[in-house]
């Protein structure tokens, strides 16, 4: 019973931290217009290729790219979502919303009992047409890797807590082997956050 219940209050404890950080994603989060409107007046220096950048949600831009002064030709916002069913079927697996000509986002749908793969998922979606192709072996894939400091500056979590969520975060596997991504195309971008 003693376990159990340990093994219940971990398990809270995680989910209320990443909580907490999606509303600090939020806030530090550039909307999409507002990137856009930052590119026309301060182009950056654009590269060959193409650059998919993952973050966790569907709306505003990856904080990877808020501080870059570099892009590719071609980007891809994507985020990963994880469905209440055990398995996603290939016709509901990718949503894309054009942003611009340069920029695509693309919500890659799995179930619970699937492993995520996002190059499949973006091989799928080329496949049928609804993003650009692209040579999957030169795609660079942008993700980023969040420093937890546990500070009680924000309601919700006893300093205590937050560590225990800070040091679970911090043996979390990295988003590139989880999401089945070849790890010489990975450029993983460190950014600390404050709960």
């Amino acid at each position: 019973m003693l376990i159990a219940l340990a093994l219940a209050f971990i398990m809270l404890t995680w989910r209320k931290g990443e909580e907490m950080m999606d509303k600090i994603r939020l806030e530090v989060r550039l909307r999409s217009k507002d990137l856009l409107k930052r590119l026309k007046a301060d182009p950056p220096l654009r590269i060959p290729g193409t650059a998919v950048v993952l973050g966790r949600m569907t709306t505003g831009v990856p904080l990877s790219l808020k501080h870059n002064h570099v892009l590719h030709e071609k980007v891809l916002l994507v985020a990963v979502t994880i469905t209440e069913t055990p398995r996603v079927a290939d016709e509901e697996r990718v949503v894309v919303t054009p942003i611009s000509e340069e920029f695509t986002r693309a919500e890659l749908r799995f179930g619970f009992m699937e492993q995520p793969d996002v190059p499949k998922g973006l091989e799928l979606a080329v496949t049928r047409g609804q993003i650009a192709k692209c040579d999957a072996r030169k795609v660079t894939y942008y993700t980023g890797h969040g420093t937890i400091i546990a500070s009680e500056s924000r309601p919700g979590m006893a300093r205590w807590r937050e560590q225990l969520f800070a040091f679970m975060h911090h043996n979390a596997q990295r988003p590139g082997a989880y999401f089945k991504i070849p790890s010489a195309q990975v450029m993983e971008i460190g950014i600390e956050f404050e709960m």
